[in-house]
């Protein structure tokens, strides 16, 4: 991901205007430092015809140690964030190191964390039985 910092993207990962285009008005002042990408995340039967935004911004602390800030969004589709969605970071060895629920009435989940350069992480997203994992390289 720190390559992201270069503008060398990997496939799928697109400008949030992209993505969340009736919602970039209101999300332009949150992600005015660092390179901020999206992705369209379908969460199949659990939310048929809808996907998730999963957004992330890298912002540089130093030569080594990148911010990390993790947002889920409905898409356009939707106001709101189903209830009891559980977003998740998990290390290189899939143990959970940190989680938010949306609540009722929840329009994002932000999840924020300092990483270095090399390290492994996953953010999953989990809604009734249904659990999908990206996996990244800081």
């Amino acid at each position: 991901m720190s390559y992201w910092l270069q503008n060398i993207i990997d496939a799928g990962w697109q400008p949030i205007e992209k993505i969340l285009a009736s919602k970039t008005p209101q999300l332009a002042f949150r992600y005015q430092k660092g390179v901020t990408r999206g992705k369209l995340i379908d969460m199949g039967i659990e939310l048929p015809g809808q996907s998730l935004a999963l957004v992330v911004t890298l912002t540089p602390k130093n030569s080594v140690e990148i911010q990390l800030k993790l947002q889920v969004h409905p898409s356009d589709e939707q106001a709101y964030l189903p209830n009891n969605l559980i977003v998740k970071v998990l290390d290189d060895k899939g143990i959970n190191v940190m989680e938010a629920q949306a609540r009722s009435g929840s329009s994002h989940v932000t999840l924020e964390f300092n990483a270095q350069i090399g390290e492994r992480f996953s953010v999953n997203l989990e809604l009734g039985n249904t659990n999908i994992t990206e996996n990244f390289v800081i």
